[in-house]
């Protein structure tokens, strides 16, 4: 996926939207974009499901499947 499918909900809380995204804890994503959300960088990255439209990211399976999660902390989009 890409920046423009997410919209972080907020600096603290690292999460991203992503409408009825159907993806389960542990499922391995793909991130590349042209507007990079600081804190990410293109490339792999594993699912931490919140809900059916939030997600957070973690580097490693180890780091999702475990609780509390190790996230990836997003920021914001950035232009590059």
């Amino acid at each position: 996926f890409g920046s423009d499918a997410v919209s972080v909900s907020g600096v603290t809380t690292s999460a991203i939207n992503l409408t009825a995204h159907d993806l389960k804890t542990g499922d391995k994503v793909f991130y590349d974009a042209d507007l990079i959300a600081s804190g990410l960088s293109t490339g792999s990255y594993y699912v931490y499901r919140i809900d059916d439209d939030n997600i957070h990211l973690g580097l490693a399976n180890s780091d999702v499947v475990k609780y509390p999660p190790n996230i990836v902390r997003i920021a914001s989009i950035i232009n590059t």
